[in-house]
């Protein structure tokens, strides 16, 4: 179950970074409607399948535990730390970014 639950937490960031970026990054043409389709496809779904996909890690990751107030703290950690992971790549690629300047 563990490996399962690191699987799920390495997708759910790669889901969480591709649909952060999506509708946050990704420029359009000037003028564009923010909620156009493509966006919701690309940016929307995967951010909520992050979720989804986070909470499963973190349900899974202490499903040998008792209580369900452990259970909710695990899946919010583990959103917590995907979240984190997510903003330390961001960070990374400033960086690079800015070094490339």
């Amino acid at each position: 179950m563990k490996i399962l639950s690191g699987l799920l937490f390495i997708v759910g960031c790669f889901l969480l970074y591709y649909g952060a970026t999506m509708l946050l990054l990704v420029p359009g043409y000037p003028g564009e409607t923010y909620f156009s389709s493509g966006r919701i496809r690309y940016g929307f779904v995967p951010f909520l399948l992050s979720l989804g996909c986070l909470a499963a890690a973190g349900r899974l990751w202490i499903s040998g535990g008792v209580g369900t107030s452990k259970r909710r703290m695990s899946m919010a950690w583990a959103i917590l730390l995907a979240a984190m992971a997510v903003m330390a790549c961001y960070g990374v690629l400033l960086l690079i970014a800015g070094r490339q300047t």
